[in-house]
């Protein structure tokens, strides 16, 4: 008995240590397996450093081509100026040089970010990949800046011609002025090239300041601003200052812009309506009788909607099918029983200009 105690505890030591060994081994592939992934290329450690970095690059990116994107937006979608990309790279990088480089050097050109952005080098191409203006290619506002500099008596009328800048008469033509009681500027508005520019004269000074600001525009179409001084009205490719265009209160449309319009040739073809939102919209209404159906061909503004969605496919809409509802051929048909006003919306599908006529279903008489 004495014997077989002996064995069996001799046994059970033997195990313990070999668990042990084993246990030691085990601890010793897991710390080598998380020394691999907390070092190396792919370690979580390189992983997250390598996102703080691709973070903090993108940010400075992002935030220099918003930039950039504010100066486009102030030449009208033009090219960027060299001085224009010079201020945005002083914004968030140092040792940028006075004099920036033509074409390849300067997309090419590298920048080491301000410290406060991170350490990072990024070409001029990650944040700007457009044409950029320099001497010899100037863009149409540094082209008005150093014209209006330049002729400061431009009033005349000779301004309207500069070959050396070229500046051509038919590029350039006048759209209104202001004046300033309270700074005693006159401010003159011109149209460059479809884009708007503001030239001040300083009354006190009796000097032009050769100064040419983009004027502000506020909106793609309706009733816009220029700067705080004036109201002008874009629809369709057209500028409508004060003296060609009216408002007018009206019951379905409340407050409309009457425009007088022109031909290419300036004889007068009357007038158009739009909203101050700048949807086009006629202001006398369409009847039909509850039950009754009329095409829009009999409305007495036909031709005219012929004629601003001339060659189109059209899409007839009904606001409100309930009053009235109009097809494919523009069949229009009074549905309300008890009459009421909606709206039918013309669309060209081809140009997706549209018209808004007004429409009343007269209800049965009871």
């Amino acid at each position: 008995m004495k014997n077989c105690r002996k064995n069996a505890q001799k046994s059970s030591n033997g195990i313990t240590l070999i668990a042990l060994v084993i246990t030691i081994i085990v601890l010793l592939i897991l710390a080598g397996i998380s020394i691999s992934m907390l070092s190396g290329d792919n370690s979580i450690l390189q992983k997250a450093t390598d996102a703080k970095t691709y973070t903090e690059r993108a940010s400075v990116i992002e935030q220099a081509q918003t930039d950039v994107l504010g100066y486009q937006a102030e030449n009208k979608g033009g090219d960027l100026e060299k001085s224009q990309l010079k201020t945005v790279l002083d914004r968030y990088f140092k040792d940028v040089p006075d004099e920036l480089p033509d074409g390849d050097n300067l997309l090419n050109l590298e920048l080491n970010t301000l410290d406060k952005y991170g350490k990072h080098t990024i070409t001029i191409s990650e944040i700007y990949k457009g044409a950029i203006s320099n001497e010899n290619q100037l863009s149409d506002l540094e082209r008005l800046k150093q014209y209006f500099g330049n002729n400061n008596n431009f009033d005349d009328g000779d301004f309207l011609d500069n070959d050396e800048l070229g500046i051509k008469g038919n590029d350039l033509s006048f759209i209104a002025d202001r004046y300033s009681g309270k700074d005693e500027l006159y401010y003159n508005y011109y149209e460059y090239k479809e884009k708007i520019f503001r030239v001040t004269w300083d009354d006190d000074n009796e000097i032009w300041t050769g100064e040419v600001i983009t004027a502000k525009i506020t909106g793609s179409k309706g009733l816009c601003k220029l700067d705080d001084s004036i109201d002008i009205f874009i629809i369709d490719g057209n500028i409508y200052s004060s003296d060609n265009y009216s408002t007018q209160n009206d019951d379905n449309f409340g407050t409309v812009y009457v425009c007088r319009v022109y031909d290419d040739d300036d004889n007068y073809l009357g007038v158009a309506y739009y909203t101050e939102g700048g949807d086009p919209v006629i202001t006398s209404i369409f009847s039909v009788s509850y039950g009754s159906t009329y095409n829009i061909e009999n409305y007495g503004w036909s031709d005219y909607i012929n004629g601003y969605l001339k060659n189109e496919e059209l899409e007839y809409i009904s606001q409100d099918t309930s009053i009235v509802t109009i097809n494919a051929n523009g069949d229009i048909t009074g549905t309300a029983y008890n009459g009421g006003n909606t709206t039918i919306t013309i669309t060209g599908k081809t140009t997706g200009k549209k018209i808004i006529i007004p429409v009343r279903c007269y209800g049965e008489v009871h």
